[in-house]
Formats: C-alpha cells, sequence, structure tokens
C-alpha cells in the first residue's frame, strides 16, 4: 500500500516524506522532483516556458504513472522506480508520494487519490505563508500574501474532499 502526501506548497509534505520512509525504511517520492528530474528543468522553468496548464499536465501524468505503471498517458518512462510486491510478513505500506501542492486542482487527480490511502499535512496559514516568505516557490510569482491566502482557501475544500471520500 502507498501513503499520498497531500497538502498546500510548503506545507511539509517532501520533508514528512523523507522523514517517514527513512524511519519505516520504504522509499519516498516526489511528484514535483520526478517532474524536475524527468524533464531536466525546475518546476520554475517550466511553467516560465510552457505555462501552468502544461505544468499540471505533466503533475497529473506523473501522479497516475506512480499510481499504475500500466498508465499509457505519461511521456515519462519511470520503469526504474520500483513498485514493491507485498511479501507475506511485509511492511503494508511499501511506499510514500509527496505530491505537488496543485495537484488537487484536476478533478481526475482528485478522483484518483480518492481511491488512495491519503495523509493531508494541513499546518496553521501562518506558518505556511512563513515558509513561502522565507522560500518561495514558483507559485509566489508574482502573487501577494492575500493572492496566496486566495489561492490556499481555493484549494482547501478540494483537500478535504479528498480526505473525506478517501479510502483511509
Amino acid at each position: 500500500m502507498d501513503i499520498y502526501i497531500i497538502g498546500f506548497t510548503r506545507a511539509g509534505k517532501s520533508s514528512l516524506a523523507k522523514s517517514l520512509a527513512n524511519s519505516w525504511q520504504i522509499p519516498a517520492y516526489d511528484t514535483d522532483e520526478l517532474i524536475e528530474l524527468e524533464c531536466a528543468h525546475s518546476i520554475a522553468e517550466i511553467v516560465a516556458d510552457h505555462g501552468w496548464d502544461a505544468f499540471r499536465k505533466l503533475e497529473s501524468s506523473m501522479l497516475l504513472k506512480l499510481g499504475n505503471p500500466s498508465f499509457p498517458a505519461s511521456p515519462f518512462n519511470l520503469s526504474d522506480i520500483p513498485k514493491p510486491s507485498p511479501e507475506p510478513g511485509a511492511r503494508r505500506i511499501s511506499r510514500i508520494i509527496s505530491c505537488g501542492g496543485g495537484i488537487v486542482e484536476n478533478p481526475i487527480n482528485r478522483d484518483f487519490l480518492k481511491q488512495q490511502r491519503v495523509f493531508w499535512l494541513n499546518p496553521p496559514w501562518a506558518l505556511i505563508l512563513s515558509r513561502l516568505q522565507t522560500n518561495p516557490s514558483a507559485i509566489c510569482w508574482g502573487r501577494t500574501a492575500k493572492q496566496l491566502f486566495d489561492l490556499y482557501q481555493i484549494r482547501y475544500p478540494l483537500y478535504r474532499e479528498i480526505v473525506t471520500q478517501c479510502k483511509n
């Protein structure tokens, strides 16, 4: 079984995934890091060159590819990422996948995540804003703190929808 971690940008999803994976001695994957690796460009470069819509398509492809290695719509070759098969006596949790903050914007992604084990990392907005101000991500470009909060408020019910309807 995989665990997917969702939450707003700079909520701490990647750090939590790495920490849990280290403690539990299982693999952790980050959709944003995998996209950057496969595209050989940062998210900021992808967005600057192709726009947010193109990045969101890459994000969906990555999520679905991780969840179903036979999914044909992904342009990526992720055959090097192991999908552990359960063995007798093996841990029930086989991988942790940290998702990008905006992954919930796509209804297909939300439907997929509702079928998974999902953990919503939801720290207080003040902590997220502090992290965004200290270490801005591409989502911050040209946005004020108010606009970022508005985006958070748009995504909040989408995160809630997933965790209240998923098979946790």
